[in-house]
């Protein structure tokens, strides 16, 4: 499957099929790629079943109690910004997120220095990171790798380009 195909699938889901309706597809987890892959699954036209083997959903993320005075993240507990494919995602499904006031993550380090988001979205080159991001999103050219888009329509240092990566990963 081309680049472009994998976008689109995750965007809209396969193609609509006689053929899928007529199956059942059981997916075993409930972590994050199980509910992803159900969820394309389904908006597909697919009956899905979602088998798992604990009481809850979400695979490692989810927080161990009662074993020191505050519980302890097992897995993914913090959405890294509001520039993160992962936030994205969350605020497309209305997925309420709890706001934690004291943002002691919301950092970068750029040439050994350390700059919060708030003072790096005052700056022009900041933002243009974030125009990048968002055309990168919205590409409907010739199928490329995100290095070569870059290479041909963007001049960034590699911090910037450590910037990116970390936004689309996260």
């Amino acid at each position: 499957m081309k680049n472009k195909q994998i976008i689109n699938t995750l965007k809209k889901g396969f193609p609509k099929s006689e053929h899928l309706k007529e199956e059942t597809i059981i997916i075993i987890g409930a972590g994050i790629a199980g509910l992803t892959a159900g969820q394309i699954l389904h908006h597909s036209g697919a009956k899905v079943i979602i088998l798992e083997a604990q009481n809850l959903l979400g695979g490692r993320i989810k927080a161990l109690e009662n074993f020191t005075d505050s519980p302890i993240e097992l897995g993914a507990e913090f959405v890294h910004g509001e520039n993160s494919a992962w936030f994205q995602l969350l605020k497309k499904n209305k997925i309420k997120l709890e706001n934690i006031e004291d943002k002691f993550w919301e950092f970068y380090s750029i040439n050994g220095e350390f700059w919060s988001e708030e003072d790096l979205l005052k700056t022009e080159e900041f933002k243009d990171l974030i125009r990048i991001k968002d055309n990168l999103y919205s590409y409907r050219g010739k199928e490329m790798s995100i290095k070569a888009y870059l290479e041909q329509t963007e001049e960034l240092a590699d911090e910037g380009i450590a910037v990116l990566e970390n936004w689309l990963s996260a």
